[in-house]
């Protein structure tokens, strides 16, 4: 393991709270700072625990709409979604025109749940434990923070 990599993990391991904090880590950490200017993460699996937010999403959506969509059984909807879905490999376009295809959903369209969607996911999103601490543990060292995802657009 390169040297590099030890500070890098030591930095980390000194950020989250899941991890004992002791001299000897917040002494390499200070040795990690020299080194290490920013720290970049994916936001699926990494930042946002996916799975719970989607399952999450979708249940709301479904009770949100239930008027045009209580002809699906909830479970049979959610469960759907997920496997269409891919974790996230398949845009989210194509998964409601399955959707509304494969369930003969006739009273909302695949573009208005495609727009619920849009407009709604952002306060479904679940972190993982620790992450406001631990981002704000690196941001207090004057780390520069970055994020990237493969989504197809913001939220």
């Amino acid at each position: 393991m390169s040297d590099s990599v030890r500070k890098f993990r030591c930095l980390i391991k000194e950020a989250g709270a899941s991890f004992t904090e002791s001299t000897y880590l917040r002494n390499k950490s200070r040795e990690c700072i020299n080194i290490i200017k920013a720290i970049v993460f994916d936001l699926d699996g990494t930042l946002l625990n996916r799975d719970e937010s989607v399952k999450l999403f979708i249940e709301s959506q479904y009770n949100r709409l239930n008027k045009w969509l209580n002809h699906v059984p909830i479970e049979r909807y959610k469960t759907r979604f997920i496997e269409l879905d891919d974790k996230g490999y398949v845009w989210k376009d194509k998964v409601y025109q399955r959707l509304v295809d494969e369930f003969n959903i006739t009273a909302v369209t695949w573009e208005e749940l495609l727009l619920d969607y849009i407009s709604h996911f952002h306060s479904s999103c679940v972190p993982f434990p620790n992450l406001i601490s631990t981002l704000e543990k690196l941001k207090g060292h004057n780390l520069k923070l970055g994020m990237i995802t493969n989504g197809k657009g913001k939220f």
